[in-house]
């Protein structure tokens, strides 16, 4: 089992430095230990620091929205559109591509919830059937909501980027 690093990095035209050990000095400092650490980029896969060694998954690839389920295992968006499973030695295998545009994923008990772009939650069955919660589509103000990015006096706010410039 390991822990999830929630950590997002802009590398377009950029070079990304990750500092592993002071990542690990500043969690023991407050009594946390971790046995791997995974960083997603939005276009370069992931890198996996685990102890002494370190490495690239998913190169090439738009990864975000990581999370853990029920047994340990990370979860993560990967392309925008597949929700996928790393087991603990490195090897990813997709639970589900959706039509609609990902953002984030979350397990509850044993179901699966992710949340899309245009906000609008699904939920993923053991089966690997999506389904959107109606419900939640319902709520007062809905219609005024948004998720991932947004155009706000005129300038997108919100992912690729994550920022105004």
């Amino acid at each position: 089992m390991y822990k999830v690093l929630y950590l997002w990095v802009n590398v377009r035209d950029k070079t990304v430095c990750f500092d592993y050990e002071m990542i690990l000095k500043e969690w023991a400092s407050v009594g946390m230990t971790t046995s791997t650490v995974l960083v997603a980029t939005w276009g370069d896969g992931l890198f996996v620091f685990s102890g002494e060694t370190s490495g690239h998954e998913l190169a090439d690839h738009s990864v975000r929205g990581l999370a853990r389920d029920a047994r340990g295992r990370a979860l993560a968006i990967v392309d925008g559109r597949s929700l996928c499973r790393r087991t603990p030695d490195g090897v990813w295998s997709t639970i589900v591509t959706s039509e609609s545009s990902l953002s984030c994923c979350v397990m509850v008990g044993g179901a699966i919830y992710v949340g899309t772009e245009d906000a609008r939650v699904l939920r993923v069955s053991a089966a690997g059937e999506i389904e959107q919660l109606r419900g939640f589509d319902g709520v007062r103000g809905r219609d005024k909501w948004y998720a991932g990015s947004a155009v706000i006096n005129g300038k997108r706010i919100g992912p690729p980027s994550g920022f105004v410039p």
